[in-house]
């Protein structure tokens, strides 16, 4: 019997092998894995082959040439495909605005002096005094006293240290002369001392009688004093 296969039974083989192949470069093509034919040699015809032009002019690739490069495709990402990360500032017009707080942005808080002699303040004060004023400019100075008038209170202000000013009714007690500064009275800041010069009474910072004649002591006036100004209480 004659095995030589015939012209149609060539064509036939031909044409499945060649519908064969092309399914496989489909499925490559479509990112299908198909499985490996072992101990097979696939001899793919010259026509069937993708050409060297295809490949550098961007044709249709087939078979493991497309899957490869599906998969370069995949795993490659630009970054337009990353999305931007939050951070700490905004945009305006395309220009970054950045929101941390700038010195300028943040107000300035008003220098505030601390008071020279800080101290509880008075309550109910009768009067208040300022040594920006020329009338209690004396009191500068540690040992200087002034009058100081509050209604009917006749009193003096007296300086007797660096955050201290001591009020004293300036009316002595035993003949009612006035001990302001000019007239009867004389401050000793070494002895703490308001003399009387009328009859050289003398009274204590607390008011109490040192010296007579005077027998009853002198009011002793509330004092608050922050180094340049202060206010006088009952």
């Amino acid at each position: 019997m004659d095995r030589t296969p015939s012209a149609d039974q060539d064509r036939t083989v031909a044409g499945s092998r060649r519908s064969f192949l092309l399914s496989i470069g489909a499925a490559a093509s479509a990112g299908v894995l198909l499985p490996t034919l072992q101990g097979c040699e696939l001899a793919i015809p010259a026509g069937l082959a993708p050409s060297a032009a295809n490949d550098t002019k961007g044709g249709d690739a087939t078979g493991t040439d497309a899957l490869a490069a599906d998969t370069a495709s995949a795993d490659s990402v630009g970054p337009a495909d990353v999305p931007a990360s939050a951070d700490a500032s905004a945009t305006t017009d395309g220009a970054a605005v950045s929101e941390t707080a700038t010195p300028a942005d943040v107000p300035a808080t008003p220098d505030v002096a601390a008071p020279k002699c800080p101290g509880p303040a008075v309550a109910t004060p009768i009067g208040t005094f300022d040594l920006a004023d020329p009338k209690y400019a004396d009191l500068a100075t540690i040992g200087k006293f002034v009058p100081f008038d509050a209604g009917a209170d006749k009193l003096v202000l007296i300086r007797t240290a660096e955050c201290t000013v001591i009020g004293l009714s300036r009316t002595c007690t035993h003949d009612a002369c006035d001990m302001g500064p000019g007239d009867a009275g004389k401050w000793d800041n070494k002895l703490l001392r308001l003399k009387c010069l009328c009859h050289q009474s003398e009274f204590s910072v607390t008011g109490a009688v040192v010296k007579g004649p005077a027998t009853k002591p002198l009011k002793l006036y509330q004092v608050s004093f922050d180094g340049d100004k202060g206010a006088v209480a009952k």
